[in-house]
């Protein structure tokens, strides 16, 4: 059984037979198709590749609405506006952001029934995960307990992880970097957060120190660093740390951040869109 929900700030759509929907046929959820780049010249065969590209994808949703014209109403008000679907088949769910560009005209079947073909638009044709994959990257936590005894761990420290990206293409985190604690302790004069990916090589260094209760957000993928305290950070990063050269590989990645600033106890959470090529139920 395949259900779909789609969802935006004006309501919640369930589409299945139980909650007054039922989807007849379904189409556009395989791969995307391609768009490709070429040259060909003068009294020579063929064609030269230039290069190629994921297009937009569309997907079609023939369905019943069995609650009569107050569902087909409720219906329409909420796929007016963007939302985002999400297909839930056989135990695996795959969302993603869409806009309904073409509803048909609705059939009426009897008193209750009206069918309805739904057409949409997604502008990134990939698939994710219901939510986000979030971890943490950097922690230091104190483990002592009332009764202990010598010799023993008062805190354990995590900086380097392997993190998995199960999509089928590259992804690009959202790295937070949270001051939990500030000691008065001078800084450093070249201090700083480093970011690095051991699978790539690729690097990121934030050369700035955090205030206690400082947020400051690496969003890879919109090319942004801000801070919750100060806004645009866009000029802490290194002369050599460029955001669109650090992304996450399809499988394992060797991931570590390092904290130069002394003194400051820093948490940092990353957190990313597993992408998948297709939804086939």
């Amino acid at each position: 059984m395949v259900i779909l929900l789609y969802e935006n700030e004006w309501g919640r759509l369930t589409i299945a037979k139980e909650f007054g929907l039922h989807v007849k046929e379904i189409s556009g959820l395989g791969v995307p198709k391609q768009e490709s780049s070429v040259i060909s010249y003068v009294n020579q065969p063929g064609q030269l590749f230039i290069s190629k590209r994921d297009t937009a994808r569309v997907i079609t949703v023939s369905c019943d609405v069995l609650s009569g014209k107050e569902g087909l109403k409720r219906l329409l008000k909420i796929m007016h506006h963007p939302g985002k679907m999400t297909i839930v088949s056989d135990g695996q769910a795959r969302s993603i952001f869409c806009r309904c560009t073409t509803i048909d005209e609705p059939i009426k079947r009897g008193s209750f029934i009206r069918s309805v073909v739904l057409q949409f638009t997604c502008d990134n044709p990939y698939f994710t995960d219901k939510s986000p994959f979030a971890a943490t990257l950097f922690l230091r936590e104190d483990i002592i307990c009332d009764t202990f005894m010598l010799p023993c761990m008062f805190s354990k420290r995590v900086s380097r992880r392997l993190i998995h990206n199960h999509g089928d293409l590259r992804a690009e985190p959202v790295f937070k970097v949270c001051n939990r604690s500030k000691s008065e302790t001078e800084a450093l004069e070249k201090g700083g957060v480093e970011l690095i990916n051991h699978t790539t090589g690729q690097r990121i260094l934030l050369e700035c120190t955090t205030d206690l209760g400082e947020t400051i957000t690496i969003d890879i993928k919109n090319r942004s660093v801000a801070s919750n305290v100060k806004g645009n950070l866009a000029t802490i990063l290194s002369q050599n740390s460029f955001l669109s050269d650090f992304w996450l590989e399809p499988g394992v990645n060797d991931l570590e951040a390092i904290n130069y600033n002394p003194g400051e106890i820093i948490d940092v959470v990353l957190s990313f869109d597993n992408q998948y090529l297709e939804a086939v139920i």
